[in-house]
């Protein structure tokens, strides 16, 4: 029996990527892997918290994280074919990773890129970091390490399997709330990006290795 994963790529509105997008001239500055052609079960490595900069890993995004603003969300979309097999396989990393608390953004890899093409870091990956990982053990990303990879990176090995692009919104026939996203930055926000930046530093100081 085959199943269908989808791979997302996506301009979101936020500073930072508009930031992202200014400094590496790419159209795309999002990547993440999707279950469904509602985006219902979409998940990235991105903010816990919109205000948390730093409290970042892997999340169950919502649809509202993408259309909160009523403005074109530029998207390509690629569907991939993949067995039974492959598809219990990334459902138990997402939950793993979801579930440990040791997995964090990697953000030296992200701050890094213009300058050195991304950075290893250990239980660290960035969004496109992510989605590379997962299409690499499938066998649909041969030609860098995981790393390596923007989100238009991807787009460029995956082009025969284009499934849409265009505005999100065409696709999307409503909208989620989102709290936690949208909460307060409260001090315990603070403390954890504080923490995550802690660790994300000895890291940076280790002789570390890949997950």
């Amino acid at each position: 029996m085959s199943r269908k994963v989808y791979v997302v790529l996506s301009q979101t509105t936020t500073f930072v990527a508009r930031s992202i997008r200014r400094i590496t001239g790419c159209k795309y500055n999002h990547a993440a892997i999707c279950f469904d052609t509602e985006f219902k079960e979409l998940y990235a490595y991105a903010r816990k918290q919109h205000h948390a900069f730093l409290s970042a890993g892997l999340v169950h995004e919502s649809r509202l994280r993408y259309l909160e603003k009523k403005c074109e969300l530029p998207v390509q979309i690629y569907e991939l074919d993949i067995t039974e097999e492959q598809y219990n396989w990334i459902r138990c990393v997402i939950s793993y990773m979801m579930n440990n608390k040791e997995y964090k953004y990697n953000l030296f890899s992200m701050l890094s890129f213009p300058i050195v093409k991304g950075v290893k870091t250990y239980k660290a990956f960035t969004c496109s970091e992510f989605v590379a990982f997962v299409l690499r053990k499938l066998g649909y990303l041969k030609l860098k390490e995981s790393y390596r990879y923007m989100p238009e990176d991807i787009g460029k090995e995956l082009t025969e399997y284009l499934w849409y692009e265009g505005d999100m919104r065409n696709l999307v026939k409503e909208i989620d709330t989102d709290e936690t996203y949208y909460g307060h930055y409260s001090r315990q926000w603070f403390y954890k990006d504080l923490t995550s930046l802690m660790r994300l530093f000895e890291r940076a100081f280790m002789n570390l290795r890949f997950f």
